[in-house]
């Protein structure tokens, strides 16, 4: 009799253990509105294209993949729209569209540097120092990146950044794959680097962040975790050397539709990311010594809005209050706001 109680005790204990773990991985997780902010011509466009996004101090400096569109007589062009601009909307001073100026981009004959040259893809900035990532080809049609410092100047009649082609940076794309390069770049004290666009352990078993020390140029590599899909964008430190990034999936792309997401069995599925087959969330990472590592916050989950995933390709911290995104021109450009979840501010 005495095994027998000792028995059902252990059951009913088992039992109500994982009913517990049962409940919690059963609830369903958050997702989060984007709200997006008008953007007045050009940007307003549908196919401008940006890739890449970053604060240089308080200009949001707006990075086109190929900066000669809708450039009179083929200039190359960034843009830059002032933080103040956007708190007006945000904070429902104006209902206008949000206002950019041209920054002139002189590439000083970066593009003859390279077999093919495919775009700019990210962007980061430091003072006067901004670094760009560019994807190309090569004469084998195997895609690569090159990162190259460039000098901003804002105060200027003509405010303009002038690449520095006599400090490139070449970095070996470690997928080897079709139409994917270094698409983010973190600054992370004295070194630089730059995240690969495919970090799936299918086809990169060991995925590596390209490091290089923004003074002497030496490179090498820090460990970065596998993850499913694509990696479009970061964000820039904070104090505790966190950052985010953006992690998409494009429904229609094959080889991330039969990925496996370890991240959706963690954590679930909002309902939105049931319904439809993309995915578009922002992960935090934090350097650590010797590796980049994911944090133990869940992934932020943006509410999807239709079947058509946002191609999100640029990705910036907005002070205490929450993110900016911006799209590609998938489905058209977009930038858009995400508030911080109660967990993530600081």
């Amino acid at each position: 009799m005495r095994a027998f109680k000792f028995f059902l005790y252990n059951y009913i204990t088992v039992i109500g253990a994982f009913s517990i773990v049962s409940s919690a991985t059963d609830l369903e997780p958050s997702e989060h509105k984007v709200r997006n902010i008008p953007l007045s011509t050009p940007l307003n466009q549908d196919n401008m294209e940006f890739s890449g996004m970053t604060w240089c101090g308080d200009n949001l400096i707006l990075l086109p993949q190929y900066p000669e569109r809708f450039s009179p007589e083929g200039q190359t062009n960034l843009y830059r729209i002032k933080k103040q601009d956007i708190q007006a909307y945000l904070s429902h001073e104006t209902t206008d569209g949000v206002q950019a100026s041209v920054i002139r981009l002189h590439e000083n004959g970066i593009r003859e540097r390279m077999t093919f040259f495919d775009g700019y893809e990210a962007i980061a900035c430091s003072n006067n120092t901004v670094w760009l990532s560019i994807e190309a080809k090569n004469l084998f049609s195997t895609f690569q990146a090159y990162i190259v410092p460039a000098e901003l100047n804002l105060d200027s009649k003509t405010p303009n950044i002038s690449v520095r082609t006599d400090q490139i940076r070449y970095v070996k794309s470690q997928s080897g794959m079709i139409n994917q390069g270094d698409e983010a770049i973190v600054l992370h004290r004295d070194h630089l680097v730059s995240l690969h666009e495919l970090n799936d352990k299918r086809q990169v078993p060991l995925p590596k962040g390209n490091r290089i020390h923004r003074m002497s140029g030496e490179r090498d590599q820090i460990a970065f975790q596998t993850l499913p899909y694509r990696v479009t964008d970061a964000s820039a430190t904070d104090s505790s050397d966190r950052f985010w990034v953006i992690n998409y999936k494009y429904s229609g792309d094959r080889f991330s539709r039969e990925a496996s997401d370890q991240l959706a069995d963690l954590y679930g599925l909002g309902a939105t990311h049931r319904k439809y087959h993309n995915v578009e969330r922002l992960i935090e990472y934090q350097f650590t010594e010797n590796r980049i590592v994911r944090t133990k916050r869940p992934p932020i989950q943006l509410l999807l809005e239709g079947s058509e995933g946002r191609n999100w390709e640029g990705l910036v911290r907005l002070d205490q209050q929450g993110f900016l995104l911006i799209t590609d021109k998938y489905p058209s450009t977009i930038l858009g706001f995400v508030a911080y979840p109660n967990t993530v501010a600081e």
